[in-house]
């Protein structure tokens, strides 16, 4: 059984510009159907078994939401924090070294990541190896051209503009690379943030029908989650957004991210408080949501036990909000000029990518 599904991509192309595009996803609500009926303490030992993607931003969410529910305390929630932070760091250097290079014509790196995963199931843990795994995170992004001496000031968009254009570093040609595809701004809304008010909200969603899970809306609308939509006031997304495509800014925004994480991860383990990238809520005894930034954007887990035992679990993940049939990723397509089929398939891959999938997907055009 095929529990985390795919989505096609059917493009409709004039020739000479893409007309609209159509996604269709067969991605199901399997975390329901797996988890109803039995007790609450396997749902942490069996659902993170299944994601082969941010295992542990699902384990966290996973955990999360049953503390809540249970009205437990979280003891490790630091821990949680810096763990589901590195990981995400990690799935940024697999889109920076590995799928935008292969798209962009631009060498892949892909020695360097193996290591890194298996220094950050180490790292999770044990707090002692959390130093280890920041040197070698740190010497990663040196190699890139993010770290120290080699990548840009975020808080300075003039210098980012001379590095951006001048720098050989890998991350600044694979930018230039991106910045050059004609791809659109983008209209759709972002999601920036994980609140409370947020996580109440999508369970009042969730509790009017299935269909929210599949297809998630804010104010009845498409958003979009993840670095863009976090760093919404990010001064230098805002100086460099006029011109560019949302595909351009969205991995701008990891870069960012990915950057500054070094640093941010030795804040937290140092007990400096930070905009928390895990919430929770105990919205009724024996009911809990939980949401959590990961890569790609807003991860949420509902749980509904009736004593001991499960009867209701709910999930939404970030590639339904980023990949909604009217959602960013049409808005990227629309009206894209493209003279090859070729063409197509490749702008829509970088489009893709730029919303980073957690799962397979397929490219087909159609010719009007």
């Amino acid at each position: 059984m095929d529990l985390e599904g795919a989505f096609q991509v059917a493009v409709d192309w004039d020739g000479s510009r893409v007309r609209s595009t159509q996604v269709h996803s067969t991605r199901s609500d399997f975390a329901q159907t797996l988890l109803a009926g039995r007790r609450a303490h396997d749902a942490r030992a069996v659902l993170p078994r299944v994601f082969s993607v941010c295992a542990w931003a699902q384990a966290t969410a996973i955990a999360a939401a049953l503390d809540a529910a249970q009205g437990i305390e979280e003891h490790d929630a630091r821990q949680r924090e810096v763990a589901v932070r590195a990981e995400a760091a990690l799935e940024y250097l697999w889109r920076l070294q590995i799928d935008l290079p292969a798209l962009l014509g631009l060498p892949q790196q892909p020695h360097a990541l193996a290591q890194l995963r298996s220094d950050l199931g180490r790292a999770g843990g044990a707090a002692s190896n959390w130093p280890s795994f920041i040197g070698a995170l740190r010497t990663a992004l040196e190699g890139e051209g993010l770290g120290p001496g080699g990548g840009f000031e975020p808080t300075d968009p003039a210098g980012f503009d001379n590095w951006a254009t001048r720098s050989q570093a890998r991350a600044a040609r694979l930018l230039r690379a991106v910045r050059a595809a004609p791809l659109r701004p983008g209209g759709t809304a972002l999601l920036a943030g994980t609140t409370t008010a947020l996580l109440r909200k999508i369970s009042a969603a969730l509790a009017s029908g299935p269909g929210f899970s599949r297809r998630p809306e804010y104010d009845g609308a498409p958003a979009e989650c993840g670095a863009r939509a976090r760093l919404d006031q990010h001064a230098l997304l805002d100086a460099v957004g006029a011109g560019t495509s949302r595909a351009y800014q969205r991995v701008l925004a990891r870069a960012i991210e990915l950057q500054e994480t070094p640093e941010r991860l030795m804040r937290l383990l140092d007990g400096e408080a930070t905009q928390p990238w895990i919430r929770s809520v105990a919205l009724a005894p024996g009911h809990g949501i939980a949401g959590v930034e990961t890569a790609r954007g807003l991860l949420v887990h509902e749980v509904t036990l009736a004593g001991d035992r499960i009867a209701s679990y709910r999930l939404v993940a970030p590639t339904e909000w980023n990949f909604h049939p009217d959602g960013a990723l049409a808005a990227d397509l629309d009206g894209v000029p493209a003279h090859t089929a070729r063409e197509v398939r490749r702008l829509a891959s970088l489009a893709i990518q730029s919303l980073d999938p957690c799962v397979r997907f397929d490219v087909r055009v159609a010719h009007a």
